[in-house]
């Protein structure tokens, strides 16, 4: 039975033509095991495969980095985007108009509007830098004097705000919005020396960034002149998560895919310097190295990729982390643009279309770069390259997930090394001992597990046993939404996941997905709740002697307490099916 709070028409038409194995083949490649399919996880740098999905189940969970649910919170999750957006994308995709007048959760009302705090946020951003005083004057001089193009500019948003402590927070008052949803939109900041806020962006160029959806969710904000840092980002909040974004992808994304190539920059300047140079087929990272999870929505669009980071130091180092996210996506081709110490992307684009042009063509292979950065690394000591490169190399190859392309980059590696072919395959890991066995799960895990893959033994279980027999609380509070729902009688897991906030509902998404193999159900559902009861029973005898101790002898209740303990222990301290 789904909630009337979530629209039952659009949500449930939406779920009903949506097969969550087309929806996640889309970004991972998922092969039969069983019952279910497996495939490389996306949200993580996943080897095993440790992604399962279930097509009875219509679930997915992550056995490596537990990430769990359904193709909702799959979309939600993967391209950043709220439960609206995620609804209206894949209910695109199945080619079912939504009807207007369902209702959204109160988790999805406040997520809209923290996208509309933010989407004010951008219109405010923007329209300082177009203002008409001389501090919007000095900041669209230093943009154009930079290179950038009043077209620039316009295209992508930019924004200014000035250095005051609270000139946002004054303006989204006057609109209607508390300091407190600003803080969760992560655009002001609490005071740590009293109740009030401030401005997170002051005296900044600001940068907004958007999700797939074309939302803006977050900003970056560059500092004018010499303030620190440099650049300052959104904090990841409900809306926005920096791993799983990249600037300019929503522009970009038809570019890519004409391309079949990614160029990857790390800032928003070198995005912006690279797309108006002419090389439409950009992307940039959100502030921080490239995350496995922007790698796997990277790998989706495109096969072939050039780096092109910073020549400094810093950037090298990046780039070489960032290659290991991308192989082990399945990119086929990842290549280098190597720049000068202390050049930028920026740099080059403005000498022109040309000179960007040569550094793109030039662009080396990774297991090159990774060489050559080596010999870099240690100059004058070639053994020492020889040994770093060799290490660097290893889990880079690795990772590459296709065994004929791992050959293919062992021997370039060796090539390039003049060593043999063994020597940069990695050692096999050691087998995993008899030792290394999960503990058992709690009784109270057991009895939820039991009861979401048997779902009709709910009422009878439930009606035995009282959530003060629950040590854990989060067991607690799903058995209690189990209890509501099952006074409609049998309910599914897609029923009892809408009723769930995300940590509860990710806890039964991995027992929904974890093997059951009970032949009975009904008696291991009774021999469940038995094992909660006795542990149960073995805390209140505890307790009951910690009373007694304590009042020396004197609690008035003890009798009365002993005798329902001693009943209760009569009742289900004895074998299964004894008398």
């Amino acid at each position: 039975m789904a909630t009337p709070e979530r629209g039952y028409g659009d949500v449930e038409r939406v779920r009903e033509a949506t097969d969550i194995v087309a929806v996640i083949g889309q970004y991972a490649a998922l092969t039969p095991a069983g019952e279910n399919l497996k495939g490389l996880c996306p949200f993580h740098a996943d080897t095993k495969p440790s992604l399962t999905v279930s097509p009875a189940k219509q679930l997915y969970y992550c056995f490596g980095c537990g990430e769990g649910g359904n193709a909702f919170s799959f979309v939600m999750k993967m391209e950043g985007l709220t439960f609206g957006e995620a609804l209206r994308e894949l209910a695109k995709r199945a080619g079912i108009p939504l009807r207007a007048g369902g209702r959204a959760t109160p988790q999805e009302k406040r997520r809209e509007r923290l996208a509309a705090v933010v989407e004010e946020a951008a219109r405010f951003f923007e329209g300082n830098l177009r203002a008409s005083d001389p501090y919007a004057d000095a900041a669209r001089r230093y943009l154009l004097e930079r290179g950038l193009t009043q077209e620039t500019l316009d295209e992508w948003r930019l924004g200014l705000v000035a250095d005051s402590w609270d000139s946002f927070l004054k303006h989204a008052a006057r609109a209607g919005y508390e300091a407190a949803e600003l803080g969760e939109a992560g655009l002001v900041v609490q005071s740590k020396s009293g109740p009030g806020y401030y401005d997170r962006f002051r005296g900044r160029i600001i940068f907004p960034i958007w999700n797939a959806s074309g939302r803006v969710v977050a900003f970056g904000g560059r500092a004018l002149g010499d303030g620190e840092p440099k650049y300052l980002n959104s904090p990841n909040t409900s809306l926005y998560n920096k791993s799983t974004t990249l600037y300019g992808l929503y522009q970009n994304r038809g570019a890519v895919a004409r391309a079949g190539s990614c160029v990857v920059v790390e800032g928003y300047m070198d995005l912006l310097g690279v797309h108006q140079a002419g090389v439409k087929n950009v992307v940039a990272t959100c502030g921080t190295a490239l995350a496995e999870e922007a790698a796997a929505i990277l790998a989706r669009h495109a096969t072939d990729f050039v780096m092109l980071f910073d020549g400094d130091d810093a950037g090298l180092r990046a780039t070489r982390r960032a290659l290991a996210s991308l192989l082990a996506r399945g990119a086929r081709r990842v290549r280098v643009g190597v720049l000068e110490p202390g050049q930028d992307p920026f740099d080059v684009a403005a000498e022109g279309p040309d000179a960007l042009a040569a550094v793109l063509d030039g662009a080396v292979d990774w297991p090159a770069f990774v060489v050559e950065l080596a010999r870099r690394e240690h100059a004058g000591d070639a053994v020492g390259a020889e040994l770093a490169a060799i290490g660097e190399l290893r889990p880079l190859l690795a990772a590459v997930p296709e065994e004929l392309e791992r050959s293919y980059w062992r021997r370039r590696a060796a090539d390039l090394l003049g060593i043999p072919v063994d020597a940069v395959t990695a050692p096999a890991r050691p087998a995993r001992g008899a030792g290394d066995v999960p503990p058992a799960a709690p009784p109270e895990h057991n009895l939820l597990r039991i009861l979401i893959h048997y779902p009709a033994a709910a009422a009878e279980c439930l009606a035995e046993i009282s959530l003060e027999d629950v040590v854990d609380e989060q067991v607690q509070r799903v058995l209690r939404v189990m209890a509501k729902l099952v006074k409609n009688g049998p309910f599914s897991t897609v029923e009892l996941l809408d009723e769930l906030d995300a940590a509860d509902a990710g806890v039964v998404t991995r027992l929904a997905m974890a093997e059951s193999r009970e032949e009975d159900a009904a008696r291991a559902a009774r021999l469940a709740v038995k094992a909660v009861k006795q542990r149960a029973l073995a805390r209140r005898t505890r307790e009951l002697r910690e009373r007694i101790a304590a009042s020396g002898g004197e609690y008035d209740d003890a009798a009365q307490a002993i005798k329902e303990l001693v009943e209760d222990k009569r009742r289900y301290i004895k074998p299964e099916g004894g008398g």
